[in-house]
């Protein structure tokens, strides 16, 4: 079995080794009395620190159609933590950038549906129905949001905080079908419109 070097550093520790000897790790120079950094003073220093695992969350979307309204079947998401738009500016024959406001913020849910399509039906109705109703025309955006609640957690996998987005669907929500018997995937974005952090 082959072991995972989770740890910045660990390369070193473990003993891996280049053609040269012992691999140095960033931020650090190679001398013949052992390694010396600038600003992190030793390897047991670095050790120290119980690093964050990116598999440590967790999902739910309350309002999604049972079984995955108390638990989401999410494999992957990406969201933006902060977002800012800047203003160029010329002085004196050059261009810089300043900080003009923050943009719209989003995630990107990578997610698997059960074998009767219960998460596809749902999302899509909230693109055509929800959203955009035929008769009644676009919904407001209270009427159009629901809650995700994303749940960080430590590597005992214990609870860190709880994360509230209050989301929106938005581009486009494809499907695509092929001829191998893989389970089924589907991705989606969200615009977020407001969150609650450290719940």
């Amino acid at each position: 079995m082959t072991r995972r070097i989770s740890q910045p550093y660990e390369a070193y520790a473990s003993g891996a080794q280049d053609q040269t000897g012992p691999i140095a790790p960033s931020g650090f120079e190679r001398t013949g009395g052992g390694l010396r950094g600038v600003y992190l003073r030793s390897l047991a220093e670095a050790r120290q620190v119980e690093y964050a695992h990116s598999v440590n969350w967790d999902m739910q979307i309350p309002d999604a159609p049972a079984p995955f309204n108390n638990w989401f079947p999410s494999t992957e998401y990406d969201r933006s933590l902060g977002a800012m738009d800047s203003f160029p500016i010329t002085v004196g024959g050059s261009t810089f950038e300043i900080p003009q406001g923050t943009a719209q913020k989003d995630i990107r849910l990578t997610f698997h549906d059960s074998d009767d399509l219960v998460l596809e039906t749902w999302l899509t109705r909230w693109f055509n129905s929800v959203i955009v109703d035929p008769a009644l025309g676009v919904a407001t955006l209270q009427e159009a949001c629901k809650l995700v609640r994303i749940a960080m957690l430590d590597n005992k996998r214990d609870r860190v905080r709880t994360d509230e987005l209050w989301v929106y669907p938005t581009g486009r929500f494809n499907t695509i079908r092929d001829s191998a018997p893989n389970v089924n995937i589907h991705v989606c974005s969200f615009n977020i419109v407001a969150r609650n952090s450290g719940i």
